[in-house]
């Protein structure tokens, strides 16, 4: 998912349309200059979950474990 701010700049130019679809990436526009409400989230939800799962992977990586699932995060 690539989230994207309505702003005029960001153009939908055929190329990056068709490299978005042959990279998998589903772009998702807002409504212009609405994409700073976003950062409350980064700060108050996503942020605290990557410094977790970056102690996980680092610890898995320390005991050299290969394979992991979500649920042995938690």
């Amino acid at each position: 998912i690539l989230l994207l701010d309505g702003h005029i700049t960001y153009y939908k130019d055929d190329l990056i349309v068709l490299k978005y679809h042959e990279n998998y990436i589903v772009p998702f526009e807002f409504p212009s200059h609405l994409i700073h409400v976003l950062q409350l989230l980064d700060i108050s939800i996503i942020q605290p979950w990557k410094h977790y799962y970056n102690k996980v992977i680092h610890h898995a990586l320390y005991l050299l474990v290969i394979e992991y699932t979500i649920s042995s995060f938690f």
